[in-house]
């Protein structure tokens, strides 16, 4: 029985000394969870490439401590600094902070732009998003103005091109019409955009083709390139700027 109890006793005193060797890593890890600063870059998702004199920065910041509001928020990229400040009057958006940054005079080349938060209390976070600065657009067209595709195939492939800058990466969208052809009924358009990614100079929409097993003369629809220029100004549709795809029925 005796050396049951000083069995158990070893046990016990072991759990209380891991407990508290463990301790202050876990209060330490609860009390930055309670101070720290919540940064949401609500528009930047990429490695943004950027065209234009300013850009609009828009920000979701707060603080995960109600007792340790935010004093200051600036954003800043190489020597430029720039405030942050709320919207005014919309309680709702009260930590919707944004900023206005000026690109002029700034030479081309790949960018660090940086939020940083100073809480009342002292404490200091920072958020950082990088992005390809460019004095000229990129331009997207199509590589031809009509092309064929067959029925049978069940997908139409539409090359669209880069030109001018490659930097970045940039979404393009493009609207699809029918003609002599019917959205849903003869083809399905898809996305409503496609990515070139850094470096990516042509894309290939796959447009998918209904074959309906039935005799049909030659059907068409268009696509055309619509710039997704948002804030940054940095996308322009080129001289091809439409494509009429004619679908060719093979049972016919």
């Amino acid at each position: 029985m005796m050396i049951l109890f000083k069995t158990v006793q070893k046990k016990l005193l072991f759990t209380l000394l891991i407990l508290t060797l463990l301790l202050p890593s876990l209060l330490s890890t609860s009390a930055h969870a309670a101070t720290g600063v919540k940064i949401d870059w609500t528009q930047w998702q990429k490695e943004n490439a950027l065209v234009g004199a300013s850009l609009f920065v828009y920000a979701y910041i707060v603080s995960n401590n109600p007792l340790d509001n935010i004093s200051t928020a600036t954003v800043s990229f190489e020597d430029r600094t720039y405030p942050m400040e709320t919207l005014p009057n919309v309680p709702s958006l009260k930590n919707r902070y944004t900023a206005i940054v000026s690109f002029n005079g700034l030479s081309p080349g790949l960018k660090k732009l940086t939020i940083k938060v100073t809480t009342r209390s002292g404490l200091i976070e920072e958020s950082s998003r990088s992005f390809y600065y460019d004095t000229v657009p990129a331009i997207f067209e199509f590589d031809t103005l009509a092309q064929m595709a067959s029925e049978e195939s069940r997908v139409a492939n539409v090359k669209m091109v880069r030109k001018g800058t490659g930097h970045g990466v940039v979404d393009v969208g493009y609207f699809a019409r029918g003609k002599s052809a019917t959205i849903n009924v003869d083809f399905i358009p898809g996305p409503t955009y496609i990515t070139f990614n850094d470096g990516e100079m042509s894309k290939i929409l796959q447009i998918t083709l209904i074959d309906d097993k039935l005799p049909e003369r030659l059907e068409a629809f268009e696509l055309e390139v619509i710039p997704l220029n948002g804030t940054s100004h940095h996308v322009e549709a080129g001289e091809i700027n439409k494509t009429t795809v004619v679908i060719k029925d093979a049972d016919r």
